[in-house]
């Protein structure tokens, strides 16, 4: 994974430059990962379920609320490896994005703290 600040042509829109300022400021944060999606087996090693590719989540101010609430939206680019059950892909993806948005409060309220 890239540095965050890094630019170059396939991460322009990705990674902001350093030094825009506070969550506050720049009205957005970004972020993209690569891992692999693995579950496990009884038996054997773990047999992967999938590839994200990359998924990049974005913070808005909310119009109607802008000093106590945002906006987010989440993209996700990703390879099934076979057949998933759409109400479990639902939960995962949703928890998915549940963690990475308190893991991203916790981080921003660490960075208020400063």
């Amino acid at each position: 994974m890239k540095k965050r600040g890094h630019q170059d042509e396939h991460a322009n829109s990705l990674y902001p430059a350093e030094g825009k300022g506070t969550h506050r400021e720049r009205h957005e944060l970004w972020k993209a990962k690569e891992f692999d999606a693995r579950g496990s087996r009884s038996r054997g090693a773990p047999k992967t379920r999938g590839f994200v590719h990359v998924a990049a989540g974005w913070y808005k101010p909310n119009p109607e609320d802008p000093e106590n609430s945002s906006i987010y939206e989440y993209l996700v680019s990703m390879d099934l490896k076979g057949m998933l059950v759409k109400t479990v892909a639902n939960q995962a993806l949703g928890k998915m994005v549940r963690d990475d948005m308190e893991n991203n409060r916790i981080y921003a309220l660490k960075l208020a703290a400063r």
